[in-house]
């Protein structure tokens, strides 16, 4: 896990859309699908977008 999947993961949970999370990130939407798969892979789970949506302030306070 580093910063910048991190930094993927914030901002799309607070746009909860994939292509704009790209044009705001300056990222193709395939690498943005792509960090976000390495970061289920390395935490063993999937990232439920619609869960972190909902509790996105838990999940920061958390990291």
């Amino acid at each position: 896990m580093d910063l910048k999947q991190l930094k993927t993961f914030v901002v799309l949970s607070k746009n909860k859309n994939y292509t704009r999370t790209a044009d705001e990130l300056g990222y193709a939407q395939s690498s943005i699908s792509a960090q976000i798969q390495q970061l289920e892979q390395e935490l063993n789970t999937k990232c439920d977008i619609s869960f972190v949506i909902k509790h996105f302030h838990r999940i920061i306070e958390w990291l």
